[in-house]
């Protein structure tokens, strides 16, 4: 009977040290998965079409005190091929700021200054300067100690 008591009580630690073995397992195995997916991005184009989905299920009717000016085949026709001279831009938002606009923002990188014509980037910034309500994008650049944010026109006089 005590032999029968001995056997049963090693069986069950050796069952409860293999089930702990193998949770331990299943949860390395677990971690591993989740960082080789996240790692890898295996469901980055599931994830953007789940987000596409939910956006396109959503509709919102267009606001009208929002004005998108864009660059378009026919502009580009009038004007010329792009990139545009900067001294175009500067017109440009010396013709929408009389409007009185909350904001502008114009989504032109211009990260150096422009070496063919540089009066028109002096005239571009002059027109900023005029609106004070412009807002461009910032340049995220891979420097020595990560990443370095360059502000558009850094380098213009103003």
């Amino acid at each position: 009977m005590a032999s029968r008591r001995t056997r049963g009580r090693s069986a069950a630690a050796f069952f409860h040290r293999r089930t702990r073995v193998e949770w331990a397992l299943l949860l390395v195995a677990v971690i591993a998965i989740t960082a080789a997916v996240a790692r890898f991005d295996w469901f980055a184009r599931a994830d953007l079409a789940v987000l596409d989905f939910a956006i396109a299920s959503q509709p919102h009717p267009a606001r009208d005190d929002i004005v998108l000016v864009t660059v378009d085949d026919a502009s580009i026709g009038a004007l010329g091929r792009w990139p545009w001279r900067r001294s175009v831009l500067a017109s440009l938002v010396d013709h929408i700021a009389p409007d009185k606009p909350r904001v502008i923002g114009m989504d032109v990188i211009l990260s150096e200054p422009d070496i063919r014509y540089p009066a028109d980037d002096v005239e571009l910034a002059q027109a900023l300067a005029r609106a004070r309500n412009v807002i461009l994008p910032v340049v995220a650049e891979a420097g020595p100690t990560g990443l370095m944010m360059r502000g558009p026109l850094a380098r213009l006089p103003a």
